[in-house]
Formats: C-alpha cells, sequence, structure tokens
C-alpha cells in the first residue's frame, strides 16, 4: 500500500510549529514591499565565515532558515523566493535558496550582523 502525502494536514501541523516562535517579517523584492507574513526563524549552525566590511570592520556571516507554510487549509503560503531581502531589527537577511517540502517551504538565509 502506497500512502499519500496529505500536504494540508502537514501544513497544519508546521504551523502550530510556527507559532510556538513565530517571526513576522516584511520581504523586500526587486523593488517591491511584500505584506507581513509570519514565518519561524532557526539558525543553522553549520558554518560561520568573516569578512571586513567597508569600514574596516568585521563583519559575521551565518546562515538561518526560514520556514514557512504551503498548502493550509486557512493560512495562506508563504511568499518567499530566492534573492528575496528582508531585515529583523538590526540584521539584514538575504536568501539564496528554497526548498520546497510537502505543506511546507524552507528557505536558506544569509544573516549579516557587524561587531
Amino acid at each position: 500500500m502506497i500512502n499519500v502525502i496529505n500536504g494540508q494536514a502537514i501544513a497544519q501541523t508546521k504551523w502550530q510549529i510556527i507559532q510556538r516562535n513565530p517571526t513576522s517579517i516584511t520581504i523586500y523584492r526587486d523593488g517591491a514591499t511584500l505584506a507581513a507574513q509570519t514565518v519561524r526563524i532557526t539558525v543553522d549552525s553549520r558554518g560561520i565565515n568573516q569578512a571586513e566590511n567597508e569600514a574596516g570592520g568585521r563583519m559575521s556571516e551565518r546562515a538561518c532558515i526560514v520556514h514557512g507554510i504551503r498548502q493550509h487549509p486557512t493560512v495562506t503560503d508563504t511568499d518567499i523566493r530566492v534573492n528575496d531581502r528582508f531585515a529583523i531589527g538590526e540584521t539584514s537577511y538575504e536568501v539564496y535558496e528554497i526548498i520546497i517540502l510537502p505543506g511546507g517551504i524552507q528557505a536558506m538565509c544569509r544573516r549579516w550582523s557587524g561587531y
């Protein structure tokens, strides 16, 4: 017997997980500002790169993952694409990869913060 993946049921579970630690982001795409969306952001601790900024200081680049939903019966799909940008406080993010999953979407992002 083949089990059918139920995207709506998975999306409902993903939405419950997002609600445990939600973050509202406003995406900037090609000069346009999209409506705020509720997502969950987690740190991808696979690595940190450092580079000098224009002022001679050091910048740390850390990856993070934006977790969104697709196929939810009552919540709008997360609209996020490669090259989208958003900020939370003083921290800027840029999407470099999208992973489509049943009931969800993950955006791999670069997070830059100066110190």
